[in-house]
């Protein structure tokens, strides 16, 4: 036999001592439980030797007798629990029951239970389901919703007629329309709003409850929402020797027409012909605008808050640049007057990274107090190519693709990360200004 084979049987002879071994302990260790009186354990250990081992007879046998016994023990204790008035734990103990023999059947075991054991689980159900919506009553009459939502839901877990669960159902929907209310009656609108919005997940846009949830939205929004004068983002003086006016522009386009404009529940945006009007009637349409400032814009446009903010970083840089030089020919008069035919340029190839960062206030308008404040930033990358010459590279001979590494490549490359550059940062920008706009809304 060759070493090779003796050392793959030697493996598979200590794998399966292995598994040996394990199987081994498991029967020991339900052995234990069983000598404990932890029928219940025991038989689940049981039950996990017979699927490594299904011949095994004697542990058939024990998961035989300590399943049996833990049966019974598992009605001892629903039989306690109903007595008790404590259904719902009663059917836990049933659900428990239930499972090991399950899992017992699985391995060919059946485990038996008393004829009537069905009719015996069923009217507990409906016991259970009796006493958890008294409970769910109880809450209600008390004002504690989260207590009567969960005996509600718990009651829904053991209800099985039709007729039943839309009682059930409804009894939630109210329970959320009566907290719905509170919320409101306490200015808490997006609150409220969330409240309706569960009550209708619940029923359903046909169900007679529906109008009341739908009217409870409404007026949730009504008092609730604010309006919003969001302002440009400009440059500050040391951003505008790096960032070109163009980007700037890019950004405030990307946020007035993709983000600002977008329906968002509560947060309204005030009147972007309004805002622009009084923008150049202040003259405060290219730069960088003040807290004072915006407060007096928003007061002008009789604005809630007011979201306005400045560049203050844009990075560009460029890494791992690598040259290789091209020959190239001169052509027509660039050869005739200088006297040669021949030269170079260089091809580069680099990698560009653009970095740039906002920073954002929400003012009141009234108070002219920063509510809120903060900043985000994003990056952009990518590769590119371009070509460099000493002269008019006009004056060479060159193909369509030479040509282009002087013209587009580093243009298009540039403008590609540029505007994902500006995407990202509009759409960070956004998701953190309005995250910091409903906080502030009840």
């Amino acid at each position: 036999m060759s070493r090779i084979r003796r050392t793959l049987l030697l493996t598979v002879c200590l794998l399966l001592c292995a598994g040996c071994v394990s199987t081994q302990k498991r029967f020991e260790k339900a052995q234990d439980l069983e000598n404990q009186g932890r029928y219940a354990e025991a038989a689940a250990y049981y039950v996990k030797v017979l699927e490594k081992e299904p011949d095994w007879p004697e542990a058939r046998e024990r998961l035989r007798q300590t399943g049996a016994r833990a049966v019974e023990a598992y009605l001892a204790q629903a039989d306690a629990a109903q007595a008790e008035g404590r259904y719902d734990d009663a059917l836990r103990t049933l659900e428990r029951l239930d499972d090991l023999r399950e899992e017992a059947d699985d391995v060919g075991v059946p485990l038996a239970v008393p004829d009537d054991y069905a009719a015996y689980r069923d009217d507990l159900r409906r016991s259970a389901v009796e006493a958890l919506l008294r409970r769910g009553e109880e809450a209600e009459a008390r004002g504690d919703w989260s207590k009567a939502l969960d005996a509600y839901q718990r009651a829904r877990h053991y209800a099985a007629a039709p007729e039943r669960l839309a009682d059930i159902t409804r009894r939630q929907a109210g329970v959320y329309l009566r907290w719905g209310r509170q919320d409101a009656d306490r200015e808490h609108y997006r609150a409220a709003f969330a409240r309706a919005q569960q009550a209708l997940d619940l029923l359903g846009p046909d169900h007679p409850l529906a109008a009341p949830a739908l009217a409870l939205q409404e007026d949730a929004l009504e008092a609730g929402t604010r309006f919003v004068a969001f302002l440009p983002f400009w440059r500050t003086e040391a951003v505008a020797r790096e960032a070109p006016a163009s980007v700037v522009q890019d950004l405030n386009d990307v946020l007035l027409y993709d983000h600002w404009s977008a329906p968002v529940p509560f947060v309204a945006a005030a009147d972007a012909v309004a805002l622009r009007r009084e923008l150049r009637r202040l003259r405060y349409d290219r730069t960088v605008i003040s807290r004072n400032q915006a407060a007096e814009i928003g007061r002008a446009v009789e604005a809630d808050l007011v979201v306005v903010g400045e560049w203050t970083a844009f990075e560009r840089r460029e890494k791992d640049v690598k040259e290789k030089t091209r020959k190239a020919r001169l052509k027509g008069r660039a050869a005739t007057v200088g006297g040669r035919k021949d030269t170079t340029y260089v091809e580069q190839s680099l990698r560009l990274e653009l970095r740039a960062e906002v920073a954002y206030r929400i003012i009141d308008p009234r108070t002219r107090r920063v509510l809120d404040e903060g900043s985000v930033n994003a990056r952009a990358s990518g590769g590119l190519r371009r070509a460099v010459y000493a002269g008019d590279y006009r004056d060479l001979d060159l193909s369509g693709a030479e040509r282009s590494l002087f013209e587009d490549e580093e243009r298009l490359a540039t403008e590609d990360m540029t505007n994902k550059l500006v995407d990202d940062l509009a759409a960070r920008l956004a998701e953190r200004v309005y995250d910091r706009l409903l906080g502030l809304i009840p």
